[in-house]
């Protein structure tokens, strides 16, 4: 009795889903063992046993994992930037009636209350 082998790229593709939703459903706990999934599937591309017929398939996998690629840029930045954004105290830059620039805090802030 003869095994199928599973199909490489069909491996791949699925792998490169699986690494998409997580990043589309915000499950950025999954994404490691998604992305490490995706690695392992990769390299069984390079192993070879591809015919010429998987060429289209080829290039629209590569087209595919530059847009997840994009998605996962954004992603990282997105992150960076709320990180930076969470570690910088409360408040805002402001200038004061001498014309100094200076922060001024959430806490220091009061307002006042005329008639």
């Amino acid at each position: 009795m003869m095994w199928r082998m599973a199909d490489p790229l069909l491996v791949a593709e699925r792998a490169l889903d699986g690494v998409e939703t997580c990043l589309r459903g915000r499950r950025f706990s999954d994404l490691p063992m998604a992305l490490a999934a995706l690695e392992k599937a990769l390299g069984g591309l390079q192993t070879g046993g591809l015919d010429r017929s998987a060429l289209t398939r080829v290039q629209d996998l590569r087209r595919r994992a530059g847009r997840v690629g994009e998605l996962l840029r954004a992603t990282l930045a997105g992150m960076r930037d709320a990180r930076v954004s969470m570690a910088t105290p409360p408040g805002f830059s402001s200038y004061d009636a001498q014309g100094r620039s200076g922060r001024v805090s959430m806490e220091q802030s009061r307002f006042e209350r005329r008639r």
